[in-house]
């Protein structure tokens, strides 16, 4: 069973060719060269190919070259920008690609519409695309102003009060949402082919660079677990998901995103003793898990 890879100069796809069992299955690729550098210095001897930007034309017909070359079975997209084509395309692609039915990814690349599926469980902060100020007084404190569409946290910026905010940045690109004080989480989820949580990991991010959790420590925390449960009931995921939450002023856990991929911070997940990576490997060689590593 061979697996490609995708995206592993970065770190969800670094994490995944680490975690991996049979690296001498896996083939790995990157729109830039210098990640098999990377590769080498980190001693993972895995075939390594360049690729074009999921943007680019050509990038899907090189995708099938190489499925054709290395006789690829499997596909682990790792980078935002490759879900959206892989899942708008996974009819014209020669290998099966482990991801999230395309409705799920074309509402969580789109945090408006993310907190719009999600509103009724009362897990999303109170949210508004605006037309004009007056439209942002239902917020009482700090708001956060949000890309719909982003990656980790560009474009996000916090305001002390509605009357701050600009006339220059309501427009419908944006959402605008309550700020939320407290503790960070990410939440590591695999979900088996059938949408069902497998693992459910939360935690603590303590320091974060580049968007991605570089210190941090696990928590069971019931309300954040629960609140995934809750989500994964209602949008279908299928294999790995990271689901981000902030709790608000009452302590209450947030929906802040969800990246239907790999994390940049599992390996303190793995450090736990839950190895995502792994599961995933054996629900594709349809290898029976043990309870014991569900925990």
């Amino acid at each position: 069973m061979k697996v490609l890879v995708t995206g592993v100069g970065g770190p969800a796809g670094m994490n995944t060719v680490f975690f991996y069992p049979e690296k001498d299955m896996l083939i790995s690729c990157d729109a830039d060269e210098k990640a098999e550098k990377k590769l080498e210095i980190l001693e993972l001897n895995v075939k390594f190919y360049k690729v074009p930007y999921a943007r680019d034309p050509s990038f899907l017909e090189r995708i099938n070259e190489l499925i054709e070359k290395d006789g690829i079975d499997y596909i682990i997209p790792t980078v935002d920008e490759e879900l959206v084509t892989f899942s708008q395309n996974k009819h014209s692609i020669k290998a099966e690609v482990i991801i999230s039915p395309e409705k799920t990814i074309k509402i969580c690349n789109d945090k408006f519409l993310l907190y719009e599926e999600l509103k009724d469980l009362g897990v999303c902060p109170r949210f508004v695309i605006a037309k004009d100020q007056d439209e942002l007084s239902m917020f009482e404190g700090a708001v956060i102003i949000k890309p719909r569409v982003g990656r980790g946290g560009r474009g996000i910026i916090t305001f002390e009060s509605y009357k701050d905010i600009p006339e220059s940045v309501i427009n419908p690109s944006n959402v605008f949402c309550e700020y939320l004080p407290g503790k960070e989480y990410t939440v590591d989820v695999l979900c088996d082919f059938d949408g069902n949580p497998l693992v459910i990991v939360p935690r603590i991010r303590l320091k974060i660079l580049s968007g991605v959790s570089i210190i941090g420590k696990t928590e069971r925390n019931k309300d954040v677990i629960k609140r995934v449960k809750e989500i994964c009931n209602v949008i279908k995921f299928k294999g790995p998901v990271n689901i981000q939450f902030k709790l608000d002023h009452a302590g209450e856990p947030k929906l802040v995103e969800i990246n239907p991929r790999f994390s940049g911070g599992l390996p303190i997940t793995v450090a736990s003793g839950v190895n995502p990576v792994e599961l995933l490997y054996k629900l594709l060689k349809n290898i029976k898990i043990k309870p014991e590593e569900l925990v």
